[in-house]
C-alpha cells in the first residue's frame, strides 16, 4: 500500500506495529515520536495506513496536508494529480516530494 505521500506503509513502524497487532512496538513508538513539543499516546499510532477510510490514522497522519488534499480529490496519491508538485507537496517536511517524484518515473519506466 502506498500513502498519499508516496511513502510505503508496509516499511512504516506504526503500520507494522499496527498490523502485528503488537502492543508493545505501539507503547515504544509513542515514546519514540513524542518530543517536548509533539505528545503521541499508544492510541494515536495505531496505523492501517491513510488511505483508509474507516481504518485507524496514525493521528499526525490525520493533519496532513497532503492526506486531505488527495482525499478531497478523491486520487490515490499525488502523482496522479494534475497540479503535481504543487507548493503543499514541495513545503512538505517529510520528503514527500522526493518520494513522489520517484514513484512517479516508476509508473512511467518501462517495464
Amino acid at each position: 500500500m502506498i500513502a498519499y505521500c508516496g511513502l510505503k506503509c508496509h516499511e512504516c513502524d506504526a503500520y507494522i506495529a499496527t498490523k502485528a497487532n503488537d502492543k508493545e512496538k505501539i507503547q515504544r513508538l509513542s515514546k519514540e515520536y513524542s518530543s517536548e513539543r509533539e505528545f503521541y499516546a499508544p492510541e494515536d499510532i495505531w496505523c492501517d495506513g491513510c488511505t483508509e477510510k474507516n481504518g485507524r490514522i496514525f493521528s499526525w497522519c490525520k493533519e496532513c496536508l497532503i492526506r486531505n488534499c488527495c482525499s478531497e480529490r478523491q486520487i490515490p496519491n499525488c502523482t496522479y494529480c494534475e497540479d503535481f508538485p504543487c507548493e503543499v507537496v514541495q513545503e512538505d517536511p517529510g520528503g514527500a516530494e522526493e518520494r513522489l517524484i520517484a514513484l512517479k518515473e516508476g509508473f512511467s519506466s518501462p517495464s
